[in-house]
């Protein structure tokens, strides 16, 4: 795995276990407080996003389940307790430990989170299930359509090719979506954030396209916007969110 790559993962991944530590703590004190619930739920749909990113599956499981937690909370469908915040808390502790794991060069499986999955499973079960994150500001999915105008902004260049691959994935079922992603100004690491992204959506999908092209974008050769055209079985809120478990977007 490329050390660029783990090194902003590890750095990214010890912030916001930071913040989650800090939210925890803030709600210990009051657990009526939503606006802190909603910040750490996003710092675990981050965490969890990301892990995906890199493979680290059971991070990525552990964080989901605490992500749907925190969803019911914050829509007030379930009321926080001793009990759901010492497991929150485990949580945490196992959280540290893996990332610590994966920075050594070790599996992530240096402990054992089947309870805790299953405990905060049993937490949320018999409720609705949870809703998918509000879609970041810097990145929007619309359907791309069957011309070289791309449809959705911008010239996409779609020559024949590019619309047989498109016409093929509609015609199996799928959506294809034009996403326009545009870079926090202070981002440094252009080049890592838009791989990151494409990493993102080929997990959810298949990249058709991308402008500029991804030898480009891996070269840093573009400002600070890119487009992408993804074939996908996933509607567009999803796409987005996709995109949206990369940070400086």
């Amino acid at each position: 795995m490329d050390n660029q790559y783990m090194d902003m993962f590890l750095d990214e991944s010890h912030e916001h276990l930071q913040s989650l530590n800090e939210g925890l703590l803030r709600l210990e004190e009051n657990m009526e407080e939503i606006s802190v619930v909603n910040d750490i739920f996003r710092n675990a749909h981050t965490l969890k996003g990301m892990s995906a990113t890199m493979g680290f599956a059971k991070i990525a499981e552990l964080t989901h389940e605490m992500e749907d937690v925190l969803d019911l909370v914050r829509k007030e469908q379930l009321k926080l307790n001793e009990d759901i915040m010492d497991t929150l808390f485990k949580c945490l502790d196992s959280l540290e430990q893996m990332v610590d794991s994966v920075g050594n060069g070790e599996a992530e499986d240096v402990v054992d989170v089947s309870d805790l999955v299953a405990k905060l499973s049993s937490i949320s079960k018999g409720t609705p299930p949870p809703a998918a994150a509000p879609a970041a500001g810097g990145a929007a999915a619309a359907p791309a359509a069957g011309d070289a105008s791309g449809g959705a902004g911008g010239d996409l260049g779609i020559d024949d090719i590019d619309l047989d691959v498109m016409k093929k994935a509609k015609d199996a079922g799928m959506n294809v979506f034009h996403v326009k992603v545009t870079l926090m100004e202070s981002c440094v690491l252009k080049a890592a954030r838009s791989v990151m992204v494409m990493h993102a959506l080929d997990e959810i999908g298949d990249v058709i396209k991308s402008v500029p092209p991804a030898e480009d974008l891996e070269q840093e050769k573009f400002e600070r916007s890119f487009d992408i055209v993804v074939a996908t079985a996933s509607d567009a809120e999803a796409v987005t969110n996709a995109v949206d478990t990369v940070s400086e977007i």
